[in-house]
């Protein structure tokens, strides 16, 4: 005689089947949620780098009537991914080869030479952005060292770079 109703091997299949098609719809969910849910999105990088170039020369002093005269200066050519503006807090230069850190300063309105807490230069948001940063030492061609940037939003970009003349 046969019973009525689910056989235990249904019911097993059953609670497995539904199991197996949560852990699939978690996955597809993990991966393309966005799609569904686009503010729960987690976003990239605040900022992107694209490039940096260190270049050798003589080395810049703050003025508030000249424009930075020195040779040595840092570039490098970012992108905000944000909708928030984003500020340079600080950018140091160091290394063994240096007779002493190097900070950047920047020529703003082609009569000063600011350091960055004079200045405060702002990436603005979902904009691209080069910083052109002069260094307040001197700095022979082909020297090793170190640069480092923070910004108000916690990122860090740090690299080893030599001097290109």
């Amino acid at each position: 005689m046969r019973r009525a109703g689910l056989s235990s091997n249904r019911i097993a299949g059953l609670i497995v089947g539904t199991f197996v098609a949560l852990v699939v719809f978690g996955l597809i969910l993990a991966n393309f949620g966005y799609l569904f849910f686009p503010s729960n999105t987690k976003q990239g990088p605040a900022i992107t780098f694209s490039s940096y170039q260190l270049f050798s020369g003589t080395n810049s002093t703050v003025s508030y009537t000249n424009t930075c005269s020195g040779d040595a200066y840092l570039v490098v050519d970012m992108h905000n991914n944000t909708p928030n503006n984003v500020h340079i807090t600080n950018v140091t230069i160091y290394g063994a080869s240096l007779p002493h850190n190097a900070t950047t300063l920047l020529s703003v309105s082609n009569n000063s030479c600011l350091t960055l807490a004079q200045s405060n230069p702002e990436v603005p948001s979902n904009s691209d952005y080069e910083f052109v940063g002069y260094l307040t030492v001197a700095l022979p061609p082909l020297t090793n060292c170190y640069f480092s940037m923070q910004f108000d939003n916690g990122q860090n970009l740090s690299s080893l770079m030599v001097a290109q003349t």
